[in-house]
């Protein structure tokens, strides 16, 4: 025993040393599994950090190259402003230039005739005196000369001058002229550039009306389309709730006739019940005689009611034990009503109870889950619902699991106490039971039941409220079950009543 008990520890140990070694190395895992996470997105971070540095430095190398195209464009034209300047400063200077060369040589021939003046007087007072008056008269003929001379010189010099101021005149007219051109060929370019401007603008501002006018255009087609589809929806929900409430009204005339053909049927079974009872009273009564005193007291008792029905010993005469529980024995009971081969029974009359036609509530769900097939939730009175008697015995049902019937004569009769699902009824046009959904297109006017464990369903457009439907005029609607389900469950009712 010992060895057992040390062989069970070391295998004990051996399995937690297992799920140690297990859990270490999931815990290994795990770790990796982040190390190699963060690596990664580490690795993510660096390349958007490296991708976001490089746009900008993108960036500013656009930015650095506008700056220089501008620097560069500026300087251009600062260069052009110089050398025209320039230009305009040198013809200047030439133009002075040109005025003091001029006037140096008027100064120097001026110059020069006031010597040779000068030296003719000197050449002239050498000579001698006979020759005075000859000389008086050449000097006379000469100074006419030399003032014809001089006086051709003077024409010729403010000739030239004329010519040259004639010259400058033309230059600086030309240089005019040039200037107003240039100024007006700019003032064109300019006015030609205004109006290509304008002319765009109009254009863009003609293109972006056109636009919006096919923007409204297209806003209101596609809001007269919506319009168009709300309509046929709306048409497909009336008549989709036409046709289901057409044939809520078929199903409710169906409900009712079957309803009144279970009734019949109910009636007829309990008159036949009454009248084997009577036979059975009967028998009981011829076959007491033939009993001794005491076995005649304790079936008085048994027949008037009092007592709790059981077994006895037939030599004797002790009860035997009750190895059942109170489902058992109610189905027993109901079984020795049918058979009149037993001599034990209770004889006491049993009628079912009446069930009320309004507020009346199922005890199980009619409707199940589209995607779970779990039950939904109902809207019953709390006094229809399960008690804890009734979960009790379902508990102790499936624990035990003993409630097994072999007898093929009453085999109809068994009763299960487990939750039963119906079954589905088809339709034309309609889902199985519990999963009505609407036509494409045809939208739910109800809102979405949920459960804790069931997803949100959608019902149709009509008035239907889970165990107790009822029309939208206030009539009562049939709710969609058979005549199997209708009499498995009354049974379940008359079981939980008990």
């Amino acid at each position: 025993m010992r060895q057992d008990e040390e062989e069970a520890i070391q295998e004990c140990r051996r399995e937690r040393l297992a799920l140690r070694k297990e859990h270490v190395k999931e815990t290994r895992e795990k770790k990796l599994l982040g190390e190699k996470n963060k690596q990664h997105e580490k690795e993510e971070r660096d390349k958007l950090r490296a991708l976001d540095v490089q746009h900008q430095q993108e960036l500013k190398h656009e930015k650095e190259k506008e700056l220089k195209a501008k620097a560069k464009k500026l300087k251009f034209h600062k260069a052009e402003i110089v050398e025209k300047n320039c230009l305009k400063q040198r013809e200047i200077e030439k133009l002075n230039k040109e005025e003091t060369e001029t006037k140096r040589v008027q100064i120097d021939r001026e110059r020069v005739l006031q010597q040779r003046e000068k030296e003719k007087s000197e050449k002239f007072t050498k000579k001698q005196v006979p020759k005075k008056i000859l000389h008086e008269k050449l000097a006379a003929v000469k100074k006419q000369q030399a003032a014809e001379e001089n006086q051709r010189e003077k024409q010729k010099l403010s000739r030239e001058v004329a010519e040259e101021d004639a010259k400058v005149a033309k230059r600086q007219k030309d240089k005019q002229e040039k200037r107003a051109a240039a100024e007006k060929s700019i003032a064109t370019q300019r006015a030609e550039k205004e109006h290509e401007n304008k002319q765009k603008d109009r254009v863009e501002k003609e293109e972006s009306l056109d636009w919006l006018k096919k923007l409204k255009q297209s806003d209101r087609l596609s809001l007269e389309e919506k319009k168009q589809e709300v309509n046929r929806i709306r048409q497909r929900n009336i008549k989709y709730t036409e046709g289901l409430l057409s044939r809520i009204a078929e199903e409710q005339a169906l409900s009712k006739q079957q309803e009144r053909e279970e009734m019949y049927a109910a009636r007829k079974r309990e008159e036949e019940i009454a009248e084997e009872e009577e036979q059975f009273q009967q028998y009981m009564q011829w076959k007491g005689k033939d009993l001794s005193a005491a076995q005649k007291a304790r079936h008085r008792i048994l027949l008037n009611g009092e007592g709790v029905p059981g077994y006895f010993c037939r030599e004797t005469d002790e009860p035997l034990p009750k190895l059942t529980n109170e489902p058992t024995r109610f189905t027993k009971r109901y079984r020795e009503c049918n058979s009149l081969q037993q001599a034990m029974v209770d004889v006491k009359t049993f009628c079912l109870p009446q069930l009320p036609r309004t507020g009346f509530a199922v005890q199980y769900p009619n409707y199940s889950s589209k995607d779970a097939g779990e039950p939904l939730a109902t809207k019953v009175n709390a006094g229809a619902r399960r008690n804890p008697a009734v979960e009790e015995k379902i508990k102790l049902y499936r624990e035990k699991d003993k409630f097994k019937l072999t007898n093929k004569e009453s085999s109809r009769l068994t009763v299960d106490l487990r939750p039963t699902h119906f079954p589905t009824i088809k339709t034309s046009g309609v889902g199985p039971a519990g999963r009505r959904s609407p036509p494409t297109g045809v939208e739910s006017a109800l809102p979405p039941i949920t459960t804790k464990n069931a997803p949100a369903v959608k019902f149709p457009s009509s008035r239907m409220v889970l165990g107790d439907h009822t029309s939208v005029a206030g009539e009562r609607l049939p709710r969609l079950a058979t005549a199997q389900t209708k009499r498995i469950r009354r049974m379940q009712q008359t079981i939980t009543l008990l």
